[in-house]
């Protein structure tokens, strides 16, 4: 529900799902179901991005990030190895991101992805390149129009 509310760009909506949840009690789940909880923390730590809690939303993502980077080698002997590796980038684009709008320091094996995985791009996002905050945003989740009501479709003429 976190992730549709997320989609259709209720990120408010989704932070009230959001603080139903121990983050205590996520973190044994991801033991039993890594693609659900990897889910969970990347689309909190989007919504909580997008209404303003930055702080919060950085210590998310950067858990994140941080337990894909130390499973990642484990999950690349799976038939998904490769939609893990690309929400491990999406991650770290994001983390960039959301450092830009709250400097704080993080884990320096993750400030030295960043910087791998950006290369040029970190310098200049730093600096806030508007088009390179663009390209970083660009994996982040895309905000999508929700289905009409069926008013609008009993009235549809064809």
């Amino acid at each position: 529900m976190i992730r549709i509310k997320v989609l259709i760009g209720k990120s408010e909506d989704a932070l009230q799902y959001i603080s139903v949840f121990n983050f205590g009690i996520v973190k044994s789940v991801i033991l039993k179901d890594f693609s659900a909880a990897s889910n969970f923390l990347y689309y909190s730590g989007f919504a909580m991005m997008m209404t303003g809690y930055h702080k919060e939303s950085i210590k998310i993502i950067e858990n994140l990030c941080l337990f894909m980077n130390k499973y990642k080698q484990y999950m690349s002997r799976t038939y998904k190895s490769n939609v893990v590796g690309r929400m491990a980038d999406k991650s770290l684009y994001m983390l960039a991101v959301a450092l830009l709008f709250y400097p704080m320091t993080i884990s320096s094996s993750l400030t030295f992805a960043i910087e791998k995985r950006l290369g040029d791009k970190y310098i200049k996002l730093q600096k806030v390149n508007e088009q390179v905050v663009m390209d970083c945003l660009g994996g982040t989740p895309k905000v999508i129009d929700p289905i009409l009501s069926m008013e609008h479709y009993i009235n549809f003429e064809t």
